[in-house]
């Protein structure tokens, strides 16, 4: 039986296409992983009016300007997330959309899926029930 090397050189540039591979795109992630549009600002003033439950400073007094939400859907871009222990033992998740504002909630459930939209920075529903900014009703959005 006689040795050739062909298997040995297919072997070589079989492994030498899967490194040119990774290299290719370890560098496209890297180049990727750079694109940052801003660098990261401190959190803004924590809302005057916490209680737990859901609710926004919309109602708040002396909160400042805020946007012209009102009782219904009000749709939003989740932009920026807190989330903090309060001290009435609550950890709460403060939501500051794009529009302004901010909205918060002390729910678990709320949470996780406010988490994931400040995120992807995605278009979201609260349904608000009072003319405080009180809401109760979630609806996320797979777009921005």
């Amino acid at each position: 039986m006689q040795y050739t090397q062909k298997p040995f050189k297919l072997n070589l540039l079989s492994r030498a296409s899967v490194v040119a591979v990774l290299a290719l795109t370890g560098f496209i992630t890297a180049a990727t992983a750079q694109n940052v549009p801003r660098a990261p600002q401190a959190p803004p003033q924590q809302p005057l009016n916490l209680h737990p439950g859901n609710g926004s400073s919309a109602g708040a007094p002396n909160g400042g300007p805020q946007p012209d939400y009102s009782p219904g859907w009000n749709y939003v871009h989740a932009t920026n997330c807190w989330l903090y222990n309060g001290s009435d033992g609550y950890t709460y998740l403060v939501l500051y959309p794009q529009e302004g504002g901010d909205f918060w909630t002390s729910s678990p459930q709320f949470q996780n899926m406010l988490m994931t939209a400040c995120q992807t920075g995605n278009w979201i529903a609260l349904d608000i029930y009072d003319s405080y900014g009180d809401w109760s009703a979630l609806y996320t959005y797979d777009s921005k």
